[in-house]
């Protein structure tokens, strides 16, 4: 196993970074977040022209032939430069559940936009309950009624796959959100990714069935652990820009004459910020190289590189607020861009103690 980056991959990421630094500042990430739909179609069509959303794709489908790992390094810079975009929501929850499925109707009807990124999906999973996927009723009558919560970037996307219920077995749908029925409402939260709560009565035909029963249940786990490496990659550089601002603080700040990166208790609490983020970057690419090898241990590594990405967000925002003080914490500031990405991407696809629990399970330690 080589974790280092290939040739093309740090070609890749070097890519990314300058793009982002040239085209989407923090003036502009804070433009986005006062969209009504907390984004722009044009930003997305200058990113997919560079290829992002197919890397990860074979050439059949209409991709690059590269692997998880490729798609990694564009989520680690889309996270150091703090800008959301639908990547992972239309890569690891729309096109790959598609290009996985046998709906021959919808992979012809969809998959290629996907991969290209002249379309956009995201998933509509969460119950209004808060805490089921599945709900005990959906689409009875040919007909799939109910709400879902939390739904990312719902009012950009041409496409939103739902898990719903059919004749009582679990089932995950495609509908265009074109469709009549459709209603979305955007969410208050502390992540600058826009959330919506999209409210369906939508009449379904046979073609939009993506999976049922346990190939449903199958295709979403694997679709939420795609999606749990990709926002752990998020993390990666989110914590370093995070980081970068804490140690440029430490740099600039004087206290008795003195940076006050030269004052241990400064020093320290970056320096651990930086040993975390460095383990989590390893961590985090052994998770894309079990998803890329087929590993049997994918579950497992993943569970840990999602789990330590959790942790490490939580670090990162104490420490790199204890060395700037009150400052980080005003919105005039860069750092609270950085901070409330981490603490939503700390609680999404599983808190801690879940995937802790599956590390646990994973290792036998669970009777």
């Amino acid at each position: 196993m080589d974790l280092t980056l290939t040739e093309e991959q740090r070609l890749l990421a070097d890519s990314a970074r300058r793009f982002l630094s040239r085209e989407v500042g923090t003036e502009v990430v804070r433009d986005l977040e006062a969209e009504p739909e907390g984004f722009r179609r044009d930003l997305w069509k200058r990113m997919t022209a560079l290829g992002w959303t197919s890397v990860a794709f074979t050439e059949a489908d209409g991709g690059m032939d590269g692997g998880f790992g490729d798609l990694l390094v564009i989520a680690e810079e889309l996270g150091r430069a703090a800008v959301s975009a639908p990547l992972y929501v239309s890569v690891a929850l729309g096109a790959l559940p598609l290009a996985w499925s046998s709906a021959i109707r919808a992979r012809e009807r969809y998959l290629a936009g996907l991969v290209d990124g002249s379309l956009i999906a995201t998933t509509a999973l969460l119950e209004p309950d808060g805490r089921a996927w599945w709900p005990t009723s959906g689409g009875a009558g040919g007909r799939l009624n109910g709400r879902k919560l939390f739904v990312p970037f719902a009012a950009s996307a041409d496409l939103l796959l739902v898990t719903t219920t059919l004749d009582g077995e679990h089932a995950l749908v495609a509908v265009p959100t074109d469709r009549a029925g459709i209603e979305v409402r955007r969410l208050d939260a502390i992540g600058t990714e826009p959330q919506f709560e999209v409210s369906l009565d939508v009449v379904l035909s046979p073609d939009d069935v993506i999976a049922r029963g346990s190939a449903a249940d199958d295709v979403v786990a694997r679709a939420l652990d795609a999606a749990a490496v990709l926002t752990a990659g998020h993390v990666v550089g989110l914590t370093e820009g995070a980081l970068a601002l804490g140690v440029a603080h430490a740099k600039d700040r004087e206290q008795f004459g003195k940076p006050i990166g030269t004052f241990q208790a400064v020093a320290n609490r970056l320096v651990d910020v930086r040993s975390e983020v460095d383990a989590l970057r390893l961590l985090v690419h052994r998770a894309a190289w079990a998803l890329d090898t087929g590993s049997p241990d994918a579950g497992l590594h993943i569970a840990e590189a999602k789990a330590y990405a959790n942790w490490t967000a939580r670090t990162t925002v104490a420490n790199t607020h204890q060395s700037m003080g009150a400052i980080g914490f005003t919105m005039e500031h860069d750092l609270q861009l950085y901070t409330r990405r981490l603490k939503a991407f700390e609680v999404a696809f599983g808190r801690p103690a879940v995937h802790l629990e599956r590390v646990a399970d994973r290792l036998g330690l669970v009777g």
